[in-house]
């Protein structure tokens, strides 16, 4: 089969677009099968999410990745919907009458006397304890995966806190498209000099890695002298010549690894978000699926279908550590009936039950499961083992995360920052850390952790971002005051409904308005 190959993807102005490729097998075989194909110039198309959808012209352009993601969502929603429901299902219909056991033989035999194809459970304090506990984990397990899937990272809510994100950071959020082409201008002039004392820094470096070399060059000529040499001239004679050591040759430039621009910004400054053409505030990242930018950004989410950021992030947490406790839970209720599946208790439990006049096995004895249960049986406990096992790695790696201010984006780039100040010498420290407390309040609240993790729709306490060593307490506002023009530090009120030279006047002297 001939490897795909490139084309070019037809212009568009305003926007640049990204490579595209086509497989010329898969392309005759839709010229002799797919009636809308019947030209020479059908190609199948497969481009990434970001690239322009060709309009016009033969053909059938495909975005695969596109496609598949938008499919792949709702079927893992799906799924996951159908493993608690079956597992739900499980508990009550398989573990709950095994949890009722052990039944007296008497009783038996009057129940298949009444005619009764099951024996009834016996509901003692212990059944509705575990009833109980089953219906709390399942509430709050249904509770946070539904929000955590239909909180949108855009919207009113993601508008109020970059508002206020922007009156504590002292940044001019930009209001008219005059405002928004000076934002993006200085983002770029920004950028640009950022980009320049990075290549000055490594050229500094490098000549003081020159000027080192040189200097041990030096050091080691005057402390072991000249370089003497035996030279034969073939006829049994030899004289000696000095040789003075070889001067080092100068360190070569080294590339200079390319690096994501939020990785060159500050804690609390602004960058420009070239696919949305917004402000982008600060830990904040474009989502390619969502389309979105997203607050504090960790990653995308399938089972969720949905990207987990600032506005859900205690939701996915939550859920996580919910899902944890259930698959716990499941698998100490069903490790012991699970051992007892291929026993000699489960012949015995069949004996009594036909000796009491049933005509199928009936639960009898306590954690002994019946023929019947097996399937059901084995794949719950299979299921709570594995999905308890991976999600254990997965919440711990987001406790450590969320414990040290970090997300999964931020954590690579916090790596590679790193490991980049140790071969420098030096230490780096994670500007958005306030302690294990406080990194945990960023997150939760200020509420005792055990109210916090309890259901709840309460957007986030705190700002995204501490300011200055501390977190930021989020403004309570009424519906009438959000959207109103709000002034920070220099104290002169400045309204929305001003000129937009007014605005850029005032953005250049320094009267920062939100």
């Amino acid at each position: 089969m001939p490897p795909p190959t490139q084309t070019g993807a037809p212009a568009r102005t305003g926007r640049p677009t990204a490579p595209i490729y086509t497989i010329p097998i898969v392309n005759q075989l839709l010229r002799l099968f797919c009636r809308c194909c019947t030209t020479s110039s059908t190609k199948l198309i497969i481009r990434p999410p970001s690239c322009f959808r060709p309009r016009g012209g033969d053909g059938c352009c495909v975005s695969l990745v596109d496609v598949g993601v938008w499919l792949l969502g709702p079927i893992l929603i799906g799924l996951a919907s159908a493993i608690i429901f079956g597992l739900t299902h499980t508990f009550f219909y398989v573990m709950l009458p095994m949890l009722a056991s052990p039944v007296d033989p008497q009783l038996a035999k009057e129940a298949a006397e009444m005619g009764l194809e099951t024996i009834p459970v016996a509901y003692t304090r212990a059944i509705y304890m575990h009833i109980a506990f089953v219906f709390f984990l399942l509430v709050n397990v249904l509770h946070n995966y539904v929000l955590c899937v239909t909180t949108r990272n855009n919207g009113p809510a993601f508008d109020r806190v970059v508002r206020e994100l922007a009156e504590a950071t002292e940044f001019v959020y930009p209001e008219t498209e005059e405002e928004k082409v000076e934002s993006r201008r200085a983002y770029e002039q920004k950028m640009i000099a950022k980009g320049r004392a990075r290549r000055d820094m490594a050229r500094q470096r490098r000549q003081e890695a020159n000027v080192a070399a040189i200097n041990s060059s030096s050091n080691q000529k005057n402390g072991n002298g000249s370089v003497t040499a035996a030279i034969d001239f073939g006829n049994g004679v030899s004289s000696t010549q000095s040789q003075s050591a070889p001067t080092p040759a100068p360190v070569p430039a080294p590339p200079i690894p390319a690096m994501p621009a939020w990785m060159l910004m500050g804690a609390s400054e602004w960058g420009w978000c070239v696919k949305s053409n917004q402000p982008k505030p600060p830990r904040s990242h474009y989502d390619h699926v969502t389309k979105n930018l997203v607050l504090n950004m960790d990653h995308f989410c399938p089972w969720m279908f949905n990207t987990i950021g600032y506005l859900n992030y205690r939701y996915f947490c939550n859920f996580l550590f919910y899902v944890w406790v259930s698959m716990i839970y499941g698998t100490i209720l069903t490790a012991v009936p699970f051992r007892n599946m291929n026993g000699i208790r489960v012949r015995d439990q069949v004996k009594m039950s036909k000796a009491a006049g049933f005509q199928t096995a009936q639960h009898m004895m306590r954690m002994v499961p019946i023929p019947e249960d097996r399937t059901a049986l084995t794949f719950a406990f299979m299921l709570c083992l594995s999905i308890g096992i991976a999600i254990l790695v997965l919440g711990g790696f987001h406790s450590y995360l969320m414990l040290t201010a970090q997300t999964t984006i931020e954590f690579h780039g916090n790596f590679a920052k790193r490991r980049g100040a140790a071969r420098r010498g030096s230490t780096w420290n994670n500007p958005y850390s306030v302690g294990w407390r406080n990194n945990f309040r960023l997150v939760y609240g200020s509420q005792h952790p055990l109210l916090a993790i309890l259901p709840s729709s309460r957007e986030p306490q705190f700002l995204p971002i501490p300011i200055n060593g501390k977190l930021v307490r989020r403004q309570k506002r009424s519906k009438k005051e959000e959207g109103i023009a709000l002034v920070v530090p220099k104290g002169d009120s400045v309204q929305l409904n001003g000129s937009s030279d007014e605005r850029l006047n005032q953005r250049r002297t320094g009267a920062y308005a939100v």
